[in-house]
This record gives structure tokens, C-alpha cells and sequence, in this order.
């Protein structure tokens, strides 16, 4: 069994956190969307995006995922894993949350979560429930 692959569109706060808890998986860290945009001419199997990826362009990813039709049906989950301006008050963190949907991808907040180690294993379980449900159909 091939190891799952994952494309994360990082900030270098979470990358560490990120690389440990994948460590057992096929991981490519991009940082730019120039970067990602050759990134994704690979396959993966779910691309993680952190709300500060590339000074604040996860929907522009997001975007260019979503409606590119190679792409469309790729899982993308979108994450929280730092405060910062971005998502300064709880209505903007709504607001990234309903975009993020609306635009086909799942949100997790690791901030929230005072449990590292319980917000580790609920992105863990999402990142490996996105795949399947994906290879399913």
C-alpha cells in the first residue's frame, strides 16, 4: 500500500507540527502559490491549507483548485493553526469558515482546541476520512 500523499500550502509556525503528525505520509510543503500551482501538476491524495498560506491566499487556492476540472474533486481542508489578524474576532473566523465550505472544502480550527494532542488527531482523522470518502466515489 502506497503511503497517502499530501500537499500542505503551509506557514512556517505549523510546518513542524504538520511534518510529525504526517510522518508516515507522503508530505510536500509549498509556500507560494506559484509553488503550489506546480505542486499540483503531481497527484495527491488531499491538499491541506493554512489561512495565512502565502500572506493570506487560501481561497485564492482553494479557488484554483475547485474549478479547475483535473482538480475539482481533490479533498481540501483548510486550517486554523496560529491567531492572527486574519481571524482577530470570532465573526471572522465565522466568515472563513462559511467561505470555506461554500467553496467545497472542510475547515479545522486548531486554535480553538486547547488539546494539542486532541486537535492533532481530529485533523489526523479528517485528513484520512477526506481520502477515503474520495477513492469511495
Amino acid at each position: 500500500m502506497t503511503a497517502t500523499r499530501i500537499l500542505i500550502a503551509g506557514i512556517q509556525e505549523s510546518n513542524k507540527r504538520l511534518s510529525r503528525l504526517f510522518c508516515d505520509c507522503d508530505v510536500r510543503f509549498v509556500r507560494t502559490m506559484d509553488e503550489a500551482g506546480t505542486a499540483l501538476l503531481r497527484p495527491y491524495d488531499v491538499v491541506l491549507i493554512a489561512i495565512r498560506f502565502d500572506e493570506s491566499r487560501m481561497f485564492e487556492l482553494l479557488r484554483h483548485i475547485k474549478s479547475d476540472g483535473r482538480l475539482s474533486k481533490l479533498p481540501v481542508i483548510c486550517y486554523r493553526s496560529a491567531s492572527g489578524p486574519v481571524t482577530a474576532t470570532a465573526l471572522a473566523r465565522q466568515a472563513i469558515e462559511l467561505g470555506t465550505h461554500a467553496l467545497g472544502a472542510t475547515f479545522i480550527d486548531l486554535v480553538a482546541d486547547s488539546d494539542t494532542e486532541r486537535a492533532n488527531a481530529r485533523l489526523r482523522d479528517t485528513v484520512f476520512r477526506a481520502v477515503e470518502a474520495s477513492t469511495r466515489g
